[in-house]
């Protein structure tokens, strides 16, 4: 299951950082969209919810050195060839994406730096795909009708994986 796959990212990612002595993290599960009106407007922002629809904002938070959360972008289906006509098993791919931010000044590493560790420290079981550094594409797409107010001592990056695993079918 797809939250599997991403505890799974997350131990072997906080793992790899505590390794390269980043400690203070908030790692995060998947995010989805939370929407609010406010005067007339609509905006978005990336949110956890739990199973009651509470929310929890994953994103610069100053308590913490580093923090990342996951996005579902894109779910394919695919047959499972191994079990071809004997059952009706499908492997789930999920196109993904994980956005980290973090404050360069208490890291005393660049993003880029910063990016090199996440990268190096994903298990083998997902695929990486691309990063990408362009702060204010990844915040518009993140927050949508809000103006972009990251600082300089402020870093955002994003990389997209895919992770595969087994449908559990009744």
């Amino acid at each position: 299951m797809i939250h599997e796959a991403v505890l799974q990212i997350n131990n072997a990612l906080n793992l790899g950082l505590q390794l390269e002595g980043i400690t203070n993290i908030s790692a995060n599960e998947i995010a989805e969209v939370a929407i609010v009106n406010q005067k007339g407007s609509q905006k978005s922002f990336p949110a956890l919810f739990d199973v009651n629809g509470e929310g929890k904002y994953p994103f610069l938070d100053d308590k913490f050195d580093l923090g990342f959360y996951h996005r579902v972008n894109v779910n394919r289906y695919l047959p499972n060839y191994r079990n071809f006509g004997r059952n009706k098993d499908r492997i789930v791919e999920s196109d993904m994406m994980l956005v980290v931010w973090g404050f360069s000044k208490p890291l005393q590493l660049s993003k880029y730096q910063v990016e090199e560790i996440v990268r190096k420290a994903f298990p083998d079981e997902a695929l990486l795909l691309a990063s990408s550094f362009d702060s204010l594409q990844i915040f518009n797409r993140e927050f949508k009708g809000y103006k972009f107010n990251i600082r300089p001592e402020e870093f955002v990056f994003s990389i997209q994986y895919k992770v595969r695993y087994p449908e559990e079918r009744c």
